[in-house]
C-alpha cells in the first residue's frame, strides 16, 4: 500500500506475542500503525479512536475476549478482516474450531512466515475495500460542497423557488 498508512489493532494478552506480530508484519508492510490491547475494555477504547484496516485477536478458552472482538468487529466494521492468532496447542482444540471457523482466518504465531503467507493473501482485498471507501468518501465530500455551494446561492438569492424545495428536501432526508 504504497505510501498508505496501514492500522492493525493486536488484541493479545502476551507482549512477546505481540512483538512478535509487529515485527512479522513490518517486514511485508512497512508503514503500518500498530494499536495494542490486551483486555476486551481496552480494544472497545481503543476502537473509539481509530478505524483499523485488519483486527488480529487471540482466542482462550478461560477468556472469550476474542469472540467479543469478533462480534463488535462485524456488528460495527463490516468489511474489516478479523484473524484469531493462535499457538500449536490452540489450532487443534475441537472447542475452538466453531470459534475459528466466524473468522476470516488463524494465524499460528509460533510457526515461521504463517503471518506473511496469510498477509499476502489478504491484503489484495483490503486494498479493495480501502479504495472503496476512499471513493465512497470522496461522493459524500463532493455532495456536502455541493449542499454548502447551494445553501449560499440561496441565502443571496440566486436559485430558483424549485431549486430551494429540492434542497431542502435533500437536507431533510
Amino acid at each position: 500500500m504504497k505510501d498508505d498508512v496501514f492500522k492493525v489493532m493486536v488484541l493479545h494478552k502476551n507482549k512477546i506475542v505481540r512483538k512478535i506480530v509487529k515485527e512479522e508484519i513490518f517486514k511485508i508492510l512497512p508503514h503500518t500503525l500498530f494499536i495494542t490491547a490486551a483486555t476486551n475494555r481496552s480494544f472497545l477504547k481503543k476502537m473509539e479512536w481509530i478505524t483499523p484496516d485488519l483486527v488480529l485477536s487471540s482466542v482462550e478458552k478461560n477468556t472469550n475476549y476474542g469472540l467479543e472482538a469478533l462480534i463488535y468487529v462485524r456488528k460495527n466494521l463490516a468489511g474489516v478482516p478479523f484473524i484469531y492468532l493462535t499457538d500449536h496447542k490452540q489450532m487443534h482444540s475441537a472447542s475452538l474450531s466453531p470459534v475459528f471457523a466466524e473468522g476470516d482466518g488463524t494465524i499460528n504465531y509460533s510457526i515461521n512466515n504463517q503471518i506473511s503467507v496469510t498477509l499476502a493473501a489478504i491484503i489484495p482485498s483490503i486494498k479493495k475495500y480501502k479504495r472503496h471507501k476512499k471513493e465512497e468518501f470522496f461522493e459524500l465530500h463532493q455532495q456536502i460542497l455541493l449542499a454548502r455551494k447551494s445553501l449560499a446561492l440561496s441565502t443571496k438569492g440566486y436559485l430558483l423557488p424549485q431549486q430551494e424545495a429540492r434542497l431542502h428536501n435533500l437536507m431533510n432526508k
